[in-house]
């Protein structure tokens, strides 16, 4: 997926966990790590949807952060998590295994082929233009604020 994809992934699955947590999460954070695992463009010695895109590093990311602040830094987890599912259900899929197995691996059952992926991007961006106008939400991305969700 591209970033618009991720972002827009991230924040379904992060209101989705909203409901049943009643916890409150920073957007920005929350767009900076639903492209965190995308890193591996700027680290070259890494392998693209490798090691950054596994389960090793989800609980690497698991670790670090929920010794911070565990209700909110939960939401960010699941952000970081909803980008390695995005990538799952793509042609290319992830060695979500790595570093201890070199296989990339795709979630056949969700599987989005390549031909339609933008479409099912784009269309998921615009859901999320939608939510934010009907949740309020864009006041917080378009609005100078420093108030959590």
């Amino acid at each position: 997926m591209y970033p618009l994809g991720h972002i827009s992934m991230a924040y379904f699955m992060v209101k989705l966990v909203q409901k049943f947590s009643k916890g409150k999460f920073n957007i920005y954070f929350m767009f900076i790590f639903s492209l965190l695992p995308d890193i591996d463009f700027i680290i070259s010695v890494v392998r693209h949807r490798g090691i950054t895109h596994s389960l090793f590093a989800l609980l690497f990311v698991s670790i670090i952060l929920l010794r911070f602040n565990y209700k909110e830094s939960f939401f960010y987890v699941v952000t970081y998590f909803s980008h390695i599912f995005a990538d799952l259900i793509t042609a290319n899929g992830v060695l979500l295994y790595a570093p201890l197995s070199t296989r990339f691996i795709i979630l056949r059952a969700l599987y989005i082929p390549s031909k339609y992926l933008f479409w099912v991007e784009v269309t998921l961006f615009l859901m999320f233009l939608i939510a934010l106008l009907f949740t309020g939400d864009y006041r917080k991305v378009w609005m100078d604020s420093e108030e959590f969700l």
